[in-house]
C-alpha cells in the first residue's frame, strides 16, 4: 500500500506479531492469547469514537492503519513509525517495554501518551515466573513513558499501583483507569445465530439432549483448580456409573507452554488412568489447541456449563478470565470458584460458586446438579442473558476512551518529580544517557535504592506546592509534618546547609523521617 502521513489523534497499538498478521488477512483479526485481544476491542471503540487508529508489531518499523477490525478488518495505509505525523498520539501496549520502546521512537516533538493495558498479570502465577528484568521495565515505565494504565477490575487497579511502588516509581490513583473486557457489539448477530443452532450443535458434539454438558474452555493452566475439578468428576462416575454429565476439556496440547508442562502432564496422566470415561464419552478431549479454538465459538453454546476454576492465588484474587467472557457471550452458567472478582460482582447470579482445592465441594455440586429438575441451569441461563450486555466493549472501553481523550499526558514539571527520586543513584547516570540516545538496550537500573517508604514518597508526591517554597519554608513543612514542630536553630542551620550543597530535597526527607525523633513519638512518617 502506498504510504500516508497520518494527522489528528493517532491510537497506535502495539501488538505481538502474530495479532498483526492476522489484520492482514482482512477478515476477523485473531489474537494468539487474551492479552492482545483487549487492545483489539480497544482499537475498534477508538474507530468508533472517530480516532484515527493504527497498530504496530512489536518491534516493528511500520505503523498500520485501519479504519475498523470487526465484523472484518478494513486496511487502510502505513507511515514508518518515526515518521508518524499527527496533533496527539495515544500509544497502547501490555508491556512495560514494549510501551518505553516505541514511546522513544516516536517523532522528536510530538504530543503523546503512553497508555498501559494490564489485562492480567500472568506472571503471577507462580513467583518463579516473574520474568527477571519486569521490575526494572516497569520502573522505566512509570518514569519516562506511563501517563494512564488501564486494568480490569480494582482490585488489579490496587495490585498494578504496588507493584509501581514496588519497582520504586508511583502511579497516581487517578491515572488508573477501570474497565472490564468484553466483546464487541458486532459479535451479537453471530452469537445469536448460534443460539438458534443450540440443537444442531448438540448433535455435533454427540451430546444427548438428557446430557448435562460442561466444558472448559481456554486450556490448561496450572494456576486453574481442573486437577482437582477432574478427580472429584472422575470420583462422581465411579460412585454413580453413567451418570448425566460429560466433560469437554479444551486445548490440552499447547505450543510454547513449558511453564504448565507438568501440570498438564498430570491431567494426561489422570485421563491414561481413566479410560473407560473416554470410551463411554463421559470425558471428551479436543487435544491440539487450534482445533479447539475453531470449536469453541460453536460448542460453548452446545454446552449446559462453563468451567472457571482456580487455585488460592493471588494472581486468582485479581484475574479477569477471557474464558469467562467466552462463557458470558453464550449466556453460559459457570462453575466459578470463590474469591475471584467475577464472583464478587453482578456476575456471580449466572455461576455455581464452588471451594477450590478440594474434591468434596466439586463432587456436592455435581450431585446436586444432577438432582435438579433443569429450572436451576435455566435460571441461571436466564440470569446470563441479562448480564451479557454488561460486557459489551461499547459499554465499558467507549466510555473509558471518551474519559481518556479528555485526559492529559503528565507535564514535565510530575515527570521530573518521578525522576528527582532517583538523581542520588549511580545508575541513573546511565538510564538518561540511554533514552537519549534511543537504544532499545535493556533497563540499567538493577542498583537504585531501595524505595522510601510509602508515607514519605506521599507527603512530597501528593503535595506539589512544596516544591514551589523556598528551602526555608520547605523545611518547616517537613518538621511540622514529621515532627509536629517547627525546626529548632541548629536543625534549621544543618538542614540548609545540605541543601546548598548538594540540593536533594529527598535526602532531607528521608533524613527527617527516619530520625530517632520521629521514631520516638512512635507513629509511621506521614501518620
Amino acid at each position: 500500500m502506498g504510504v500516508k502521513v497520518m494527522t489528528g489523534t493517532v491510537c497506535v497499538f502495539v501488538v505481538d506479531s502474530g495479532t498483526f498478521a492476522s489484520l492482514e488477512s482482512g477478515t476477523r483479526p485473531r489474537a494468539p492469547f487474551s492479552h492482545d485481544l483487549n487492545l483489539l476491542h480497544l482499537a475498534q471503540e477508538a474507530a468508533r469514537l472517530g480516532q484515527r487508529v493504527s497498530f504496530l508489531a512489536a518491534g516493528g518499523e511500520m505503523v498500520q492503519e485501519v479504519r475498523n477490525l470487526f465484523p472484518s478488518v478494513t486496511l487502510l495505509d502505513e507511515v514508518p513509525l518515526n515518521e508518524l505525523e499527527a496533533t496527539r498520539i495515544f500509544v497502547f501496549a501490555v508491556s512495560p517495554r514494549c510501551l518505553s520502546q516505541t514511546m522513544t521512537r516516536l517523532p522528536k516533538g510530538s504530543a503523546r501518551q503512553g497508555v498501559l493495558v494490564v489485562p492480567a498479570i500472568q506472571w503471577l502465577e507462580a513467583p518463579e515466573l516473574m520474568p527477571r528484568d519486569y521490575l526494572d521495565e516497569l520502573r522505566e515505565a512509570v518514569i519516562y513513558d506511563i501517563d494512564q494504565v488501564i486494568c480490569q477490575n480494582q482490585a488489579m487497579a490496587e495490585l498494578f499501583a504496588s507493584l509501581a511502588t514496588l519497582a520504586g516509581g508511583s502511579m497516581p490513583q487517578r491515572r488508573i483507569l477501570v474497565a472490564p473486557c468484553g466483546f464487541p457489539p458486532e459479535d451479537e448477530p453471530v452469537l445469536n445465530t448460534l443460539a438458534g443452532c443450540r440443537d444442531e450443535i448438540r448433535r455435533e458434539m454427540d451430546v444427548a439432549s438428557a446430557n448435562i454438558a460442561i466444558i472448559n474452555a481456554g486450556g490448561v493452566w496450572r494456576w486453574t483448580d481442573l486437577d482437582v475439578f477432574l478427580d472429584a468428576f472422575v470420583q462422581l462416575h465411579r460412585e454413580r456409573p453413567g451418570n448425566r454429565l460429560v466433560f469437554f476439556i479444551m486445548g490440552l496440547r499447547q505450543q510454547d507452554n513449558s511453564d504448565h508442562e507438568a501440570f498438564v502432564a498430570g491431567i494426561r496422566e489422570k485421563i491414561a488412568n481413566n479410560q473407560d470415561l473416554l470410551v463411554s464419552g463421559a470425558l471428551r478431549i479436543i487435544d491440539d489447541w487450534h482445533e479447539a479454538g475453531a470449536l469453541l465459538p460453536r460448542y460453548i453454546h452446545g454446552a449446559d456449563l462453563g468451567v472457571n476454576v482456580s487455585k488460592r492465588t493471588i494472581e486468582h484474587a485479581q484475574s479477569f478470565r477471557q474464558r469467562f467472557v467466552e462463557y458470558a457471550r453464550a449466556c453460559l452458567p459457570v462453575i466459578n470458584t470463590e474469591g475471584d472478582p467475577m464472583s464478587l460482582g453482578p456476575f456471580r447470579s449466572q455461576m455455581l460458586c464452588v471451594e477450590a482445592g478440594t474434591t468434596e465441594p466439586y463432587l456436592a455440586l455435581f450431585r446436586k446438579i444432577l438432582e435438579d429438575s433443569g429450572s436451576m441451569l435455566a435460571g441461571l441461563r436466564e440470569e446470563a442473558k441479562r448480564l451479557r450486555s454488561d460486557l459489551r466493549t461499547d459499554k465499558n472501553y467507549g466510555p473509558l476512551l471518551t474519559q481518556l481523550g479528555e485526559s492529559r499526558a503528565m507535564t514535565s514539571y510530575e515527570r521530573q518529580a518521578l525522576i528527582d527520586w532517583f538523581t542520588d543513584s549511580a545508575s541513573f547516570a546511565s538510564i538518561k544517557a540511554r533514552r537519549g540516545s534511543g537504544s532499545n538496550a535493556k533497563p540499567i537500573l538493577r542498583s537504585l535504592r531501595r524505595c522510601l517508604n510509602l508515607e514519605e514518597r506521599r507527603f512530597l508526591r501528593e503535595r506539589p506546592e512544596l516544591q514551589r517554597l523556598d528551602d526555608t519554608a520547605f523545611l518547616y513543612a517537613v518538621y511540622q509534618h514529621f515532627l509536629f514542630r517547627a525546626p529548632d536553630t541548629v536543625g534549621l542551620a544543618t538542614y540548609l546547609a545540605q541543601l546548598k550543597r548538594n540540593g536533594s530535597r529527598v535526602k532531607v526527607v528521608r533524613a527527617i523521617a527516619t530520625s530517632n525523633e520521629r521514631r520516638s513519638i512512635g507513629m509511621r512518617p506521614g501518620r
